[in-house]
């Protein structure tokens, strides 16, 4: 195909997609914001509360695993089955 061609079937491809926003553009459009239900579900204070405690050493034994965190990748990635490629 020759060079013009492309180049008006690249330009025409671009129009037509330009109009199709603009169309886009000119139909009402709604926005759904869903209910935040994490709001309900995390307390504060209370019985079943976040606990600063907990959460700071959770911390530090986080902080001590970071170490041994690639050997942990590489066993992982040594010993996982392939998958195939069929």
């Amino acid at each position: 195909m020759p060079k013009q061609s492309l180049y008006l079937l690249s330009t025409l491809r671009l129009i037509t997609f330009l109009k199709s926003m603009q169309m886009a553009k000119e139909e009402e459009m709604e926005i759904i914001n869903p209910p935040n239900t994490l709001k309900t579900k995390v307390k504060k204070g209370g019985p079943g509360a976040i606990n600063p405690a907990m959460l700071e050493k959770a911390e530090q034994v986080l902080a001590g695993l970071s170490d041994s965190y690639l050997e942990w990748v590489q066993q992982d990635l040594r010993t996982s089955p392939r998958p195939s490629m069929s």
